[in-house]
């Protein structure tokens, strides 16, 4: 539910291009034979190697050595969030000028172009612990997906629209 109709068809793509038996599931050989052909002449050993490692740490204790469809979605889910987390992280560092993890009253200021008083407003909005600044969760917090769309844009405080 998390990815868009459009993400869901290219990951439904790669995951028919990377089992080429057509069962329905991705085996270690097949994941090898794949990264293979996308990599370098001479990789073959590096490839076995990556190859292995992801099943290893999808399934440590050897119990599976097959990737269904839905395990491929979910992996899919979890990069597209780790990726996120990441845009929001450097969007943060963007408005903590003085680098001490925390964002102020006078940190927005500068960074929206906005007025005191505008900010002043709009800060205890956000500001769920109440102590005057905000950290990163509550930075977090600000944002929200834009409805209805398949990009990335993000809409702060309902009217600023940004794309990460």
């Amino acid at each position: 539910m998390q990815l868009t109709s459009k993400q869901l068809r290219e990951l439904r793509e790669q995951f028919l291009l990377v089992d080429r038996d057509g069962d329905g599931r991705i085996s270690r050989k097949e994941l090898a034979i794949s990264m293979a052909l996308a990599s370098p002449v001479g990789a073959a050993e590096e490839v076995r190697s990556l190859a292995d490692a992801v099943f290893d740490s999808a399934y440590p204790n050897n119990s599976n050595q097959e990737i269904e469809y839905t395990e491929w979605l979910a992996a899919a889910v979890h990069q597209s969030c780790y990726q996120c987390e990441e845009a929001l992280r450097a969007a943060f560092r963007v408005f903590d000028l003085d680098g001490d993890g925390y964002i102020g009253q006078s940190e927005l200021q500068r960074v929206l172009s906005q007025t005191p008083e505008e900010v002043a407003l709009c800060l205890p909005e956000f500001d769920t612990n109440g102590d005057g600044v905000l950290d990163f969760e509550e930075f977090k917090g600000i944002f929200r997906p834009e409805q209805g769309g398949e990009n990335s844009d993000l809409v702060l405080a309902g009217k600023t629209k940004l794309s990460l």
